[in-house]
Order: structure tokens, then sequence, then C-alpha cells
């Protein structure tokens, strides 16, 4: 199937840092996906050390818990209107 990215799933991100074989995995799938001219993105991230490591291995996306959390319909509506902003963030960033 043609696609112009290739989805790394949270399963093998979970492990990024904490496991040899794990990293050498990921590092070649994303090396892979480069090689035939796709975009990575890696689900699944919780952390910033797994973030920074996807970085360095030139992950060109990521998503995760990190970032956010699931949100219903309304909520994500909300949100959008506050500017991506948190319920309990001012314009500034700063959690009031």
């Amino acid at each position: 199937l043609p696609s112009a990215e290739l989805k790394i799933d949270r399963r093998f991100v979970s492990s990024v840092g904490s496991s040899e074989d794990g990293d050498e995995l990921v590092r070649g799938t994303i090396e892979l996906a480069h090689s035939m001219s796709k975009a990575v993105v890696a689900e699944g991230v919780e952390n910033e050390a797994q973030s920074e490591w996807l970085a360095q291995m030139g992950c060109d996306a990521v998503q995760g818990y990190l970032f956010g959390r699931p949100l219903t319909a309304e909520a994500a509506w909300q949100w959008v209107r506050r500017g991506g902003r948190a319920a309990d963030e001012d314009s500034s960033g700063a959690v009031v």
C-alpha cells in the first residue's frame, strides 16, 4: 500500500533508552523508513527521555501522553477555543 509515513507502535517506543535490542529495532526502523523516503511517527511517547532519544535518531514526529491525554469532542473544542492551552494555564503558559 502506498503511504507517506510509517508509524512506530507504542510497544516498541516504550522500551527506548532501557533496552539495547529495543533501541536497535527502533533505530533500524527509522533508518529503513527514511531510506524509503517515508516520514516516521512514534506513538506512545510518555517522557522527555523518549522524546529526546527519538529526536536524536531522526524521528520526524512523536505523539503520546507526554503531550496530552485523549479528549472528548467537547473538551477538544474547548482546548481549541483556549488557543491550545490547558484550562488552568494563562496566555503566557503559566499554570494559574
